[in-house]
């Protein structure tokens, strides 16, 4: 699951440039872009927010 670490939101999508994907990724809310390690959320964070 990814969320992004500036709001937390969990709607994100995977960047594409020119029909490329680079690797990152873009929150849809706040337009925080950053590599796609720095969105993942971690199975012992996602247990802690259930």
């Amino acid at each position: 699951m990814y969320k992004c670490p500036k709001c937390k939101s969990p709607n994100t999508y995977k960047e594409k440039i020119m029909g490329s994907d680079t690797g990152d990724r873009v929150c849809k809310d706040c337009g925080h872009t950053t590599s796609a390690v720095s969105f993942r959320v971690n199975q012992e964070q996602q247990n802690k927010e259930v």
